[in-house]
C-alpha cells in the first residue's frame, strides 16, 4: 500500500528542467523584443518629461557651464599679458605649419624620389657674330640664364602641368659657364618623359626669344649641342626634403609646448560641468530596453513554473509509470500531453521482462 502511495506521489510530482524552461521562454522571442522596445520608449519618454535627459537637461547643463565660466577666477595682468603673447606666437606657428603642409602636398619637388630622379639636361652655347666683346657675350649668357627660370617663360608650362610657377621653379635649374659661353638647363621630374618634354619647351622658348636678345645685346646665335636624360640618385634632394619634414615636426612640437604652457596659466575649463542626475538619451534607451526584456523574461519564467501541465514528450517519458513513446505533443495547447498522462494514471509500473 505504501509503495503504491509513493508511486502515485512520484507521478504527481512534476520534474522541472532549466533547459526546458529556457527553451519555452525563448520561443516567445517576439514578446521579448516587443517588451524591450516598449520599455525603451517609455523610459526615454519619462526621462525627457522629467528633465533627466533631452532638451531640458541639455539646457540645464549649458546654464551650469555658463555660470561656471562667470565664476571662474581671472588671471592677473602680468599673467594675462604673457598668455596673450604665447597665444599670438602659437597662431603664427600654426599658420606656418599649415603653409608647410600645403607646400608638401602640392610641391613637385617633395614628391621626387631621391633614389630615382628623372632628370633631363640640355646644353646650349652662345655663338657671337662679328666683333662682340667678352662683356657683351657674358651679358647675353646671363640674359638667357635669367630667362630660363623666369615666370614669363615657366608660367605657361606650369599651367599645362596644372601646377604653379613656384613649384615648377624648384625642379628647373639653369647654370651658366661664362668661360665657355655655355648654358646648362636641367629638369628633374617624377616622370622621365615629362622631364624631357618640359626641358624641350624651355629650350624652344629660349630659342624663340633669341631675336629679341640679339637686337638688345648684339648679334649672336644660340646653339643646342645635346639633350640627355637619365635616372640617378641625388642625396641633396633627400636632405632638402628631410629638412622640410623636420621643420613641420618642430613647429608641431612647439605648438604643443606653447599650448601646455598656456593651460598651466589658465584655470581649469568649466565646460564639462556635471548636472546631477543627467543622462543621455542613448543611455535611457539602453536602460529601458534591458528593463523591458528582464520584466518579460521573469513573467514568462513564472508562467512556465505555475503551469502544471506537460510541455514536451520528454516530460511524459519522465513522469509516466510505464515505457511510452509520445510524439508530436503540441507545446501550445498541451491537450495531447494531459490526455496521454491521464490515460497512464491507472497503468501498472513497467518491469524488466514483463512485456516480451
Amino acid at each position: 500500500m505504501n509503495e503504491q502511495k509513493i508511486s502515485v506521489m512520484e507521478r504527481d510530482v512534476r520534474e522541472l528542467s532549466l533547459g526546458d524552461m529556457l527553451i519555452q521562454v525563448f520561443r516567445h522571442w517576439k514578446a521579448l523584443v516587443i517588451c524591450a522596445v516598449v520599455g525603451a520608449l517609455l523610459f526615454t519618454a519619462y526621462s525627457c518629461l522629467t528633465g533627466v535627459s533631452g532638451p531640458r537637461a541639455w539646457a540645464a547643463q549649458e546654464a551650469a557651464a555658463a555660470n561656471a565660466n562667470v565664476s571662474a577666477s581671472s588671471l592677473d595682468e602680468a599673467s594675462q599679458t604673457r598668455v596673450d603673447g604665447m597665444t599670438e606666437l602659437r597662431s603664427r606657428f600654426r599658420e606656418t605649419a599649415v603653409a608647410q603642409g600645403e607646400y608638401i602636398q602640392n610641391s613637385i619637388f617633395m614628391h621626387l624620389d631621391p633614389y630615382a630622379v628623372n632628370r633631363t639636361t640640355a646644353y646650349l652655347f652662345v655663338m657671337a657674330d662679328g666683333e662682340t666683346s667678352e662683356a657683351e657675350i657674358d651679358a647675353i649668357v646671363s640674359a638667357y640664364q635669367d630667362a630660363a627660370i623666369s615666370r614669363e617663360l615657366l608660367q605657361p608650362i606650369a599651367e599645362e602641368l596644372e601646377t604653379e610657377y613656384i613649384y615648377l621653379l624648384e625642379v628647373v635649374d639653369c647654370e651658366a659657364d661664362y668661360d665657355l659661353n655655355k648654358i646648362t638647363v636641367s629638369v628633374s621630374y617624377t616622370d622621365l618623359d615629362e622631364s624631357m618634354e618640359i626641358c624641350r619647351q624651355i629650350v624652344n622658348a629660349l630659342e624663340a626669344g633669341g631675336d629679341g636678345y640679339a637686337a638688345q645685346l648684339g648679334s649672336h646665335h644660340l646653339v643646342m649641342t645635346s639633350m640627355t636624360k637619365c635616372v640617378l640618385a641625388d642625396s641633396e634632394i633627400f636632405e632638402k626634403q628631410a629638412s622640410v619634414w623636420d621643420d613641420v615636426h618642430n613647429y608641431n612640437v612647439a605648438i604643443n609646448k606653447i599650448t601646455a604652457d598656456i593651460n598651466d596659466f589658465r584655470p581649469a575649463s568649466p565646460g564639462a560641468v556635471a548636472v546631477p542626475g543627467y543622462r543621455s538619451i542613448p543611455k535611457d534607451v539602453g536602460i529601458g530596453a534591458v528593463a523591458g526584456f528582464i520584466v518579460c523574461f521573469v513573467v514568462l519564467c513564472l508562467a512556465y513554473l505555475l503551469f502544471d501541465k506537460l510541455h514536451s514528450d520528454d516530460e511524459i517519458r519522465r513522469m509516466a509509470p510505464v515505457r511510452v513513446w509520445a510524439n508530436n505533443i503540441a507545446p501550445q495547447g498541451h491537450a495531447g500531453s494531459v490526455l496521454a498522462f491521464d490515460k497512464l494514471q491507472g497503468m501498472t509500473a513497467w518491469k524488466e521482462g514483463a512485456y516480451q
